[in-house]
């Protein structure tokens, strides 16, 4: 089955949207990467705290923090920021990647840096919600959320803590009964306390943009 009939398949549309579709989705799907090395978020969307821009702490790309926190390639990652409030008490830090729809071409794969925490993980985007101010031992982690009911239906943890990078994936495999939902991919910080930070670079998604499916 080609990978567009299997996200046909997995759309359960009508009849009449798929000419729309058809023609607006690619013959070969894209990898979406995401390296923030321009200096911004590129299109990821701060979930909590409500109002970065007023808040002590928030996920910001930036340059290399400290000298023992590096980008994992380029210029720039995504870290709490300002660095010195990293492991006191703060609100929720909660980012999210654009919209995509899953494919079959390879892993999704991404990077984190930091602590790992022990907490067990939320299950959907409300639990998330529902924590609005971090926690001494609470969750650090990376979720493929599914946009129809906000579950994590994929969930990845730093393995230990560590200012060095350590590479992690989501398989093919594990992405197969996904494929064709409307997913993101989350970032999540509900921990404070020593080694309460997390950070993330190098995200590559084997998928379609949200944006470039249109469905009329």
């Amino acid at each position: 089955m080609s990978n567009t009939s299997a996200f046909l398949n997995r759309q359960h549309v009508p009849a009449l949207c798929l000419v729309t579709i058809l023609s607006t989705i690619p013959t070969s799907f894209a990898t979406l990467n995401y390296d923030f090395d321009d200096g911004t978020l590129q299109g990821w969307t701060t979930i909590l705290p409500a109002d970065p821009g007023a808040a002590p702490l928030a996920f910001t790309a930036t340059t290399a923090p400290v000298s023992r926190v590096q980008p994992q390639a380029g210029s720039h990652l995504v870290a709490p920021m300002p660095w010195g409030g990293r492991d006191a008490e703060h609100e929720t830090l909660y980012l999210r990647s654009p919209e995509f729809f899953v494919d079959t071409s390879g892993d999704l794969t991404f990077y984190m840096a930091g602590g790992s925490a022990s907490s067990p993980l939320p299950s959907t985007d409300a639990d998330v919600l529902a924590t609005p101010n971090a926690i001494s031992g609470g969750a650090m982690f990376v979720g493929l959320r599914r946009v129809s009911d906000g579950t994590f239906v994929l969930t990845k943890r730093r393995g230990g803590n560590g200012n060095g990078w350590v590479a992690h994936s989501f398989t093919a495999a594990e992405l197969a009964p996904f494929v064709g939902e409307l997913c993101t991919l989350d970032l999540v910080d509900t921990n404070f306390s020593g080694w309460g930070w997390t950070a993330l670079d190098t995200v590559s998604i084997p998928g379609v943009s949200g944006a470039s499916v249109v469905i009329s």
